[in-house]
């Protein structure tokens, strides 16, 4: 599923997928989360894939407000990393 949403052009929800994220912070602290929502935001040079923005939280399904402004993000993304990559 991640994989299409990076090839997608609008933000996409995700729920009812099974993940489980998991991080380490620079001191070394591991951290473990099972959102039960998550939103991937493509960032995209000029039609080329660089990447993806993700929220993940416990919790409702995000909402449209929400995708805006990960639309907004993943262009403003896109366009300060394909002058630097």
């Amino acid at each position: 599923a991640a994989v299409g949403a990076v090839d997608a052009d609008e933000p996409t929800v995700l729920t009812g997928e099974t993940a489980t994220l998991r991080y380490e912070n620079r001191r070394g602290r591991r951290t473990e989360m099972r959102p039960t929502s998550l939103m991937l935001a493509p960032i995209k040079g000029d039609t080329d894939p660089i990447g993806m923005v993700l929220l993940a939280r416990d919790g409702e399904p995000f909402d449209e407000s929400v995708a805006v402004l990960m639309r907004r993000l993943g262009r403003e993304l896109a366009d300060l990393l394909s002058k630097r990559l």
